[in-house]
């Protein structure tokens, strides 16, 4: 379960550019909180899960069936690194990743990887915990913005907008 700052992010960041009817993949999932909240907040949106822990996905997906079946949520056992091969190309208008970049072995290949499964001009939505907020929360190396904003020109994103607020990085950026 986030804590209160990652909601705030979640609430503040994430929920506030996804369209209406978007076809959004929450990439490292966990959980699933952010695409819970996605699901149960974004009017028409179809949201898929990706995490690569198998315990993560079962769980998530135990928490999904809970929610309205109209609404049906599935998070999937797969690789950051091969997203195409699990969803196929050119399928989101929106991907997030939300507080997992940190987690990615080879992070520059994940985020060209986000970049395939999204459709031109789809959008990235990333979110991570500031180095010393999140080192403190987990001990856990982290990223500077700057550090991220080149990994995501590198991936071959047009970073539209990054911002460090206390606690998070939030980045938007657009598929080229």
């Amino acid at each position: 379960m986030p804590n209160r700052g990652s909601r705030d992010v979640i609430d503040s960041f994430l929920l506030r550019r996804i369209r209406s009817g978007s076809n959004v993949l929450d990439v490292g999932s966990g959980y699933g909180e952010t695409a819970l909240l996605i699901a149960r907040r974004v009017p028409g949106a179809t949201v898929e899960a990706v995490d690569i822990d198998a315990a993560s996905v079962h769980r998530a997906n135990r928490r999904f069936r809970r929610l309205d079946r109209s609404r049906p949520i599935r998070c999937r056992r797969g690789n950051a690194e091969e997203l195409a091969r699990t969803f196929g190309r050119s399928r989101f208008d929106c991907v997030v990743v939300n507080n997992a970049l940190h987690e990615f072995w080879r992070p520059v290949r994940a985020l060209r990887e986000t970049r395939s499964v999204l459709r031109p001009g789809g959008m990235l939505l990333l979110a991570e915990f500031t180095p010393r907020y999140g080192e403190q929360a987990d001990d856990c190396p982290r990223y500077s913005c700057e550090k991220i904003i080149e990994l995501t020109r590198r991936a071959g994103f047009a970073v539209r907008s990054a911002a460090t607020r206390s606690d998070a990085i939030l980045i938007r950026a657009t598929k080229r």
